[in-house]
């Protein structure tokens, strides 16, 4: 038996050390690389990954920025920006001409004063003018609509007709004109930093 034992000991001797070189074998010509591919493709598919979200990220940021935009196109139509306040009165003014008012006559009546008490429009104010000019009905109907229709928008808070016996009347209106509190740079606030 102890001859049978000791052939069984070296078959199985051989078979382990065989399978064993089988197995290294298997590793380093097979498996080895293929880890090595798979980190390399993992690597690739991140940077395509992250690559694909910041462009997706800088669509997103354009359609964001140019919808931005458009409000702000939007918005400005109703609001003087701060700097150009001060070009209303002389703007009003073409517009009486254009009209064919006369004696057109205006002055600024208000401080700043909140448009509204919500805490979301704490930057835009309204100022008042009170104008004031004599003219006949249709003059006046193309002077307020001219007001209102125009770019940015003046609202006709009050007016006040008062009929003359002879020749044109007299009419006195208080505009209102919704002012942004301070100067933006537009594209300074949506420029994104490197």
């Amino acid at each position: 038996m102890s001859y049978l034992r000791k052939r069984v000991l070296i078959i199985f001797s051989i078979t382990s050390a065989v399978s064993l070189v089988v197995l290294l074998l298997f590793y380093f010509l097979v498996l080895a690389p293929a880890q090595k591919q798979l980190k390399a493709i993992k690597k690739e598919a991140a940077s395509i990954l992250s690559s694909e979200y910041i462009d997706a990220c800088k669509k997103e940021m354009a359609i964001k920025t140019n919808k931005c935009r458009e409000n702000m196109d939007y918005i400005s139509r109703f609001v003087v920006d701060a700097n150009s306040w001060i070009d209303m009165m002389p703007y009003i003014s073409a517009v009486a001409k254009k009209s064919e008012l006369s004696m057109f006559s205006g002055r600024d009546i208000s401080s700043d004063m909140y448009y509204n008490k919500d805490k979301d429009l704490k930057k835009i104010t309204t100022k008042q003018l009170t104008v004031s000019f004599d003219s006949d009905f249709g003059h006046f109907a193309e002077f307020a609509n001219a007001l209102e229709k125009g770019r940015p928008v003046v609202f006709i808070k009050e007016f006040e007709i008062q009929r003359a016996p002879v020749g044109k009347n007299e009419v006195k209106m208080d505009l209102q004109i919704l002012v942004s509190k301070e100067h933006y740079d537009f594209d300074k606030m949506i420029t994104l930093k490197k």
